[in-house]
């Protein structure tokens, strides 16, 4: 069975239905005994509790698990509880591997602290500081920290769901504020920092009677930034709202500093229905859009902002470049683009995955719908694909659902937690309804995901990997479970098969080397379906969806033909002539039509022998024409290189054809007259040295031969000296 250990923590108690009198047997003995190999009897019986109590999960907590500190712990968990039942979390940033910043819509700051190890919460810190401040309005969108490169000084720009507005705050401790931003050490509230507010900055949103979440991203050099927001709410009332300018303009990119007079300001029209945009690069913004023309089509567009001259708003000009468009039947719900992939799920339940360079990878339909969100886990190895329900799959690159199996023994889906907190807490009052699932790229190392429900709880979310985790340690865990089911098998070559040789050979051949040690060898039967397996591995190399690097074939063909002799042989051994013969075609080694040709005579397939036997003489009869081709062109060289010398020292040592002696003699028998017959009226000698080349004037350079003459006069050769050795079959 192929699974990845998970692990489900939360950071709030109150709403999973965990009373106070059931903490201590909970959490405090839920750990392993000082031996190994023996599990704690308190430990047995916590699990056994849980069980009982319909919890097929075990809650990790530092709050229980450490005396000291459990009272005041205890104390900003409830007041974690109370907060997250009375605001909405609007935006969860990772600061880094063990700090989480939470951003409510009321203005208020919740600073996390974890252990980023095992995920235990260390510390809490609820911050009010920007309800003291007149902004411009309660209800918050986005909020980013900006730090301009080689400034010592950190800016926070807010956006409002119900304004049309920017509001800029610095603080008159900048330095202390930049320091405790940075590096994280401590946690502080903003108001000892000295906050107060620089400038608003006010922009032309349209007005449709409902909220619009602005969003502000920041590019990681901070000379511009972009705001945008999305027009998805437009089709759910009618869909004449997409002609209009003012809900097409939705794309406004600034240069940083707004106190600036001559601020750089450009907005932009999406051409359809506005998804998401995001910084792929420095200085280049992807708009993921779905486009309505004719049918549906969805489309990449890059916004490449050039800045010659800052102070000449004329030398800003942000060009628009469509990167990528794809056709598709079914809409689009969400898009992700991460890495070297692109993932687009759809509303027909299909997901479907594009590399970059527009090779379609995979197209698989599952049997749920009510997508919500899209998260890489492994950054171009594997992600995670949530509904509103919280129920959550993983997929590889391949598109190979992977199992889960959490902290305890047993084997479960993360779907367990939702129909838990369903069924068990919120009946009553309707259903509980996932609202975030966050895994930042500052915390892809880690591998924790944080995930909020509209009703509770907060929590975090962990797949157990080692961080070098790669594909190859991916295949070895499919092919561990190999003699239960060839689909196995095929999921690992599903993987392989989205692998890049050109970027990570390494894992490529590793992975081609691991799948064919058990295709090849006497563990699995050989039937048709091996074959196919074989052929698909193969073609991995041989015939990719991305052109290989010359030096890559170079590097690794060698052992990759290893590979494939191998699976001749086996072919052989089970009397798949035809298919031998093809791949014997292919890999143009020539002793494999003679071995192929003994096998055949053997098994009483004298056509298919027989066969082998031209293919053999065609190699042959090849070889001879490529030996001659290279003598012949290696006299063009040496006549070439002694063109450089005296052209009247050469006329002086030049003797007659009659006085001269061949080297392809020795070889070939004697030319006689057949040079005669290669190129008439030029005397031409093939021994090559000063004292053997005659020429009609000393400008004149000897003539290089055509295929068609090199194969006419080869033949010639053939025919008269019995070149073919028939006696090898004979």
């Amino acid at each position: 069975m192929d699974y990845i250990n998970c692990s489900v923590h939360f950071l709030t108690l109150k709403q999973i239905g965990y009373e106070e009198s059931n903490v201590a047997v909970t959490f405090y003995h839920d750990r392993t005994h000082f031996d190994q190999n023996q599990k704690n009897l308190y430990a047995q019986y916590a699990e056994d509790f849980n069980l009982q109590q319909g919890r097929h999960f075990v809650l990790h907590n530092r709050v229980a698990t450490m005396p000291n500190k459990m009272s005041k712990l205890k104390d900003q968990v409830k007041e974690f509880d109370l907060l997250l039942s009375s605001v909405k979390i609007i935006k969860i940033m990772w600061l880094n591997q063990n700090r989480l910043l939470l951003i409510t819509e009321s203005s208020n700051l919740i600073w996390l602290v974890i252990d980023p190890v095992s995920g235990d919460l260390i510390k809490i810190l609820i911050d009010k500081s920007l309800d003291n401040l007149k902004l411009s309005s309660k209800k918050l969108s986005d909020l980013q920290f900006m730090t301009p490169e080689g400034s010592m000084s950190s800016i926070l720009i807010i956006s409002y769901s119900d304004k049309s507005k920017l509001d800029l705050i610095k603080f008159k401790k900048s330095t202390q504020f930049f320091d405790f931003f940075q590096k994280l050490s401590t946690l502080e509230k903003l108001e000892n920092f000295d906050p107060f507010l620089v400038q608003t900055y006010e922009f032309t949103c349209p007005e449709v009677g409902y909220p619009i979440n602005k969003y502000i991203l920041l590019d990681s050099k901070y000379q511009f930034f972009t705001i945008w927001w999305s027009n998805q709410i437009e089709l759910v009332n009618q869909r004449s709202l997409l002609d209009r300018d003012d809900l097409r303009n939705n794309i406004l990119i600034l240069s940083s500093n707004l106190t600036d007079p001559n601020l750089l300001e450009y907005m932009f029209k999406s051409d359809g229905l506005l998804l998401a945009v995001d910084y792929i690069e420095d200085n280049l913004v992807s708009v993921e859009q779905v486009e309505y023309i004719n049918n549906q089509k969805y489309s990449i567009t890059i916004f490449k902002c050039l800045i010659k001259d800052p102070k000449n708003q004329d030398d800003f000009k942000p060009v628009k470049l469509k990167l990528k468009s794809f056709y598709l039947k079914a809409k689009v719900l969400k898009v992700n683009i991460y890495g070297l992939f692109i993932l687009i799920l759809c509303e027909d339940q299909t997901i479907i995955l594009y590399d970059y360079y527009k090779n379609l990878v995979k197209k698989v339909k599952l049997n749920w719908s009510d997508w919500n969100q899209i998260e890489w886990i492994k950054e171009n190895l594997f992600f995670s694909v949530l509904n509103q329900n919280g129920d959550l799959k993983l997929y590889d690159i391949g598109l190979n659902e992977i199992d889960l199996k959490y902290a305890t023994r047993y084997f479960i889906k993360f779907q367990t937690l939702s129909e838990y907190l369903n069924d068990n807490l919120f009946t009553r009052n309707g259903s509980n309804r996932i609202e975030l699932f966050s895994n930042s790229k500052k915390n892809m190392d880690s591998n924790w995901s944080c995930f909020l429900f509209s009703k509770g709880p907060f929590g975090l979310f962990k797949v157990d990997l080692p961080n070098d985790f790669n594909s190859l340690n991916l295949i070895n865990l499919y092919l561990k479970s190999y003699k239960l089911s060839n689909d196995f098998i095929k999921k690992s070559i599903n993987l392989y098969l989205c692998l890049d040789w050109n970027r990570v050979p390494i894992e490529c051949l590793g992975s081609l080397q691991k799948i064919l040690n058990i295709l090849l060898s006497n563990r699995v039967v050989f039937n048709n379906e091996i074959e196919e397996l074989c052929e698909r591995v193969f073609k991995g190399f041989y015939k990719p969806k991305r052109e290989l690097k010359q030096d890559v074939i170079l590097e690794y063909r060698a052992q990759v033909s290893k590979y494939a002799r191998k699976f001749f042989y086996v072919l052989i051994k089970n009397c798949r002539f035809e298919n031998a013969l093809r791949l014997a075609d292919d890999i143009g080694d020539r002793d494999l039509f003679s071995d192929l040709f003994y096998s055949a005579n053997d098994e009483g397939e004298y056509q298919m022998a027989e066969v082998c036997r031209l293919k053999f003489h065609e190699s042959k009869h090849e070889e001879s024409k490529e030996l001659l081709k290279n003598e012949l062109n290696r006299s063009v060289n040496t006549i070439d290189d002694n063109l450089k010398g005296n052209y009247s020292e050469i006329d002086r040592y030049s003797v007659s054809s009659s006085e001269q002696s061949s080297s392809a003699e020795s070889y070939c028998g004697s030319l006689g007259s057949d040079i005669g017959d290669l190129d008439e009226g030029l005397d031409i000698s093939l021994k090559f040295s000063k004292r053997n080349i005659k020429m009609s004037s000393k400008n004149e350079k000897p003539k290089v031969y055509t295929e068609e003459e090199i194969e006419n006069f080869t033949r010639k050769m053939i025919e008269k000296n019995k070149f073919i050795y028939e006696i090898a079959f004979n």
